[in-house]
């Protein structure tokens, strides 16, 4: 084989193989061959694939309009604009001598460079070149082409293997290299497709996926444990007819609000050292701020009080003096909210940054070890990121405000980040980390005294098994998205006894992102796997995915196998009809998907519809307006508790107290909180001895006096009486003269 560039030699083709189907002009051809090129190892064996436009030009295949490459053969081509024609030639057999000819011209014409580099695929020297997996394809049969057959599932590593025939050794491969390695198994030796980094990948099938990557997810009944030891969960009868206040008073960790209205009272006390803050009064701010976050009220925040700033004569003004806090008493309390402990210097050894953490440090930290201790999710968890909304004064060019911006393009809004773990069962948020700037995170990472085996580990694996680390050794399943996916990640969770299905993206490491991305996929629902054995047990360990929607998604996933999932129905308008005047018609569209992918995208969203509650529905970042952030981004992990205990109140309750809607939900909240009693001394009670006015004696049944009645005991203070005189005179003055309206006695 020559290149057409430069008539040097480049290799010798191994096989070929044309899928273009009879008169289309859509066209797809590969090419395997041996390369012999500088700097890659002798005999490796590459592939190139090529799908382009038919011009129906007739000159040899393939042309192209470009007229030369500049770029090396070891570069990736730039993007050029150039077209190929094609003459059909054998498909699924060796090629022929003058196939061969063809094959490598055109292997020569791509590995110049010929062709748009787009539409090229090229592997590198660490992945192997074969076609197989689990997918559904079209193939050809016969030398000049057959029959079109649905492939299906393949139920051997045979089949998946043999679609191109069998390959034949080139005249010097290296026993080993990519392509003619293989694994011991317990079924025996798998050959090897592709080898990532080390990581030997072989295709998926029956016969190569078994043991632990076929086990369905665990389902796991999900409660909140009572500081007294009960379950606070779906189907628990003892909490049907529970407030929202208690449920709130459940998620909301009682070690942080102690720590709230000790740290406020401090500051009150500094100005006025009179004044006392209860935790009955700090409930019922609380309440009054998620009133003002139910209003939706836009203006100074005092006209709450007064009645004042409403901008139409057909809506009522608002009066907040009702709920029992005056305006002067919220403001006070307002701007001596404290969450978290801060030395009023900063240490010498200490960042500006770090300082600034501190003002939230012991709310994550309290939230965090409150649901670690009490709450028990259910048997999927998913990791993803939160946005707290900020937009005032932050970034590391300045040493005051929000210590770390974020700001990402495809988020509603930017301001502080938040990465967390939350039940995909109750929707409930498991675990919260900020993220910091990679130096302050390093730093950290330092303080904390990590274990061993976290050194080395990327970034997104030491997140996750941080915030997992409460639910180790259980047997859950985590599902997340490309920033915490990789190979490695799922690997580490396996040893923690965690399975894993992954989003792959960016951090493809060990992953065949290059060999499955070149596979041929040609409608939704198709896919390709392919699997990963343990070295040192010979049992299969992960299974790689790409798989076909509206574009290319890849994963990685330790349960499932190869089970098939629940087919995706969606209807779409489509002009079904060739008058270009028809109206559009609402047909069905069908997707197929494995169960891995199915599993995956159940938990994906969970985070994100949370968010999208806090932010749209609950609105205390937008609602509650401030210019300090400590106080916004302590606010919106308080308003998480308030989205937490609403999604356990719902499910546990009984239905007819269920509220229709968060807005409905977050409204009585606000009035329960209001009129709390919280720490309020219970009134005495007193046992009644007199006889039941029914008639229970008479009739033989017990008495009042043998079953005693608990009456509660309402407590009035007495009426002065007037003191007596002897002297006659107005009843209420006691004078002998007085005014006209009191009366007078001595007449």
């Amino acid at each position: 084989m020559k290149s057409i560039y430069d008539s040097t030699y480049v290799g010798t083709v191994l096989r070929a193989f044309d899928g273009r189907k009879e008169g289309g002009k859509q066209a797809v051809w590969k090419v395997e061959a041996s390369w012999v090129l500088p700097g890659h190892p002798e005999g490796q064996r590459y592939s190139v694939r090529r799908q382009d436009v038919h011009l129906q030009q007739p000159a040899p295949n393939p042309i192209t309009t470009v007229a030369n490459f500049p770029d090396s053969i070891n570069h990736r081509d730039i993007p050029t604009r150039g077209s190929t024609t094609y003459r059909p030639s054998a498909a699924n057999n060796p090629p022929s001598s003058a196939a061969a000819s063809s094959a490598s011209t055109a292997a020569a014409a791509a590995a110049a460079g010929t062709g748009t580099g787009a539409q090229k695929r090229a592997h590198d020297g660490g992945d192997s070149n074969d076609i197989a997996g689990s997918g559904r394809r079209r193939r050809r049969s016969g030398a000049s082409g057959g029959q079109q057959k649905d492939a299906g599932t393949f139920d051997n590593e045979q089949d998946a293997l043999d679609w191109l025939g069998p390959p034949p050794s080139p005249a010097g491969a290296k026993i080993g290299s990519a392509g003619m390695a293989f694994v011991a198994g317990e079924n025996g030796q798998h050959r090897v497709v592709s080898i990532n980094h080390g990581t030997k990948w072989t295709a998926a099938s029956s016969q190569t996926v078994y043991g632990d990557v076929v086990k369905t997810p665990p389902s796991m009944p999900w409660y909140q444990m009572t500081p007294l030891g009960d379950k606070v969960g779906p189907g628990a009868r003892d909490f049907e007819s529970m407030s929202r206040l208690d449920a709130f008073l459940l998620m909301f960790p009682p070690a942080q609000l102690d720590l709230v209205q000790k740290l406020t009272e401090e500051k009150l006390r500094a100005k006025n050292p009179e004044d006392r803050l209860t935790k009955q009064e700090l409930i019922k701010f609380f309440g009054i701020c998620l009133l003002i976050t139910r209003t939706n009220y836009s203006g100074d925040r005092h006209g709450l009080w007064d009645g004042g700033n409403v901008h139409s004569k057909y809506l009522p003004s608002y009066d907040f003096n009702k709920t029992g806090m005056g305006r002067n008493r919220f403001d006070a309390i307002w701007y001596a909210l404290t969450w978290s402990r801060q030395p009023t210097e900063k240490p010498q050894d200490m960042s500006s940054k770090r300082y600034r953490w501190m003002l939230l440090d012991d709310h994550i930290r309290n939230y965090n070890e409150h649901r670690a201790k009490t709450f028990s999710p259910g048997g999927e968890l998913v990791i993803d990121e939160t946005i707290v909304r900020w937009y005032g004064l932050c970034g590391a060019y300045v040493n005051i405000g929000l210590p770390q911006y974020v700001e990402m393009e495809r988020k509603p809004d930017n301001g502080m980040e938040l990465q967390d773990v939350a039940c995909v069962e109750s929707k409930v948020m498991l675990q919260l980390k900020v993220v910091d700037a990679a130096e302050e995170e390093a730093r950290r990472e330092k303080d904390l005294d990590l274990p061993e085996s976290y050194t080395g580990l990327k970034h997104g694996t030491k997140v996750t098994l941080e915030l997992v680390e409460p639910w180790n050794r259980t047997g859950r399943l985590l599902v997340g998205d490309s920033y915490f996916g990789s190979v490695e990640c799922a690997r580490e969770l396996k040893k923690l006894d965690f399975d894993a299905i992954l989003n792959v993206k960016n951090s493809h490491t060990e992953f065949p992102l290059q060999y499955l991305d070149a596979q041929v996929m040609g409608r939704r629902g198709d896919r390709y796997a392919l699997v990963s054995f343990d070295e040192e047990t010979g049992r299969p360990q992960l299974i790689a995915w790409a798989w076909m929607d509206r574009n290319r998604r890849f994963f990685v996933s330790t349960c499932c196998g190869l089970a098939e999932g629940t087919e995706i129905f969606r209807e779409r308008y489509r002009q079904t009809s060739e008058d270009p005047q028809a109206d559009a018609e609402r047909v069905a569209i069908e997707v197929r998907q494995p169960k891995a992918v199915e599993t995956y995208y159940n938990g994906a969203g969970v985070i994100d519809g949370i968010n999208k509650t806090h932010a749209a529905e609950l609105r205390a970042d937008r609602c509650l307006a401030t210019k300090d952030w400590a106080r916004r981004a302590n606010f919106g992990v308080w308003g998480q508790s308030c989205v937490d205990s609403m999604n356990v109140y719902q499910p546990v309750v009984h239905p007819d107290l269920r509220d229709a809607s968060s807005d409905i939900f977050f409204s009585h909240l606000a009035d329960e909180m209001i009129d709390n009693n919280v720490g309020v001394r219970a009134t005495r009670r007193r046992v009644s001895s007199e006889a039941d006015d029914d008639g229970e004696a008479e009739t033989g049944t017990e008495t009042a006096a043998a079953r005693p009645m608990i009456l509660r005991q309402t407590i009035v203070k007495k009426k002065k009486e007037p003191k007596s005189s002897s002297k006659k005179g107005c009843e209420m003055c006691f004078l002998n003269h007085c005014r006209k309206e009191h009366g007078d006695l001595t007449a």
